[in-house]
């Protein structure tokens, strides 16, 4: 399965759950971006997954702040929802990406350049 299909589908499964126990309009705003495959979730989005979803999350405060290159490449590369607070802090909810960011001391560009030239 390609990375694509892995985002559209984690993002389908999310959204049956949001749909079960959100309002419409609040479930429309949980995600930065409506895209079927976009991960990143809005401030409202992380909220209703700390709190109503209960979902674990892994935080990195980072050495350097990312490019706009790195949020292209964070939309083709996670297959898990993330939150973007700010330019140096990403917040993970899967466990697998959490694992190989910290493998990679927590440098998220050199972490998703490796995805993105492994990538499908």
């Amino acid at each position: 399965m390609s990375t694509l299909d892995l985002q559209v589908q984690t993002r389908a499964e999310i959204n049956q759950k949001l749909k079960l126990i959100l309002n419409v309009e609040d479930y429309w705003h949980c995600w930065y971006n409506d895209r079927p495959s976009s991960l990143r979730l809005s401030e409202n989005g992380y909220k209703k997954f700390i709190e109503l979803l209960r979902v674990k999350s892994y935080d990195f405060t980072l050495k350097t702040p990312f490019t706009n290159i790195v949020l292209v490449q964070l939309e083709r590369c996670l297959t898990k929802p993330y939150y973007i607070p700010n330019r140096k802090k990403i917040i993970l909810f899967g466990e697998d990406e959490a694992m190989m960011l910290m493998l990679h001391s927590e440098n998220l560009e050199n972490y998703l350049n490796t995805l993105y030239t492994n990538r499908d």
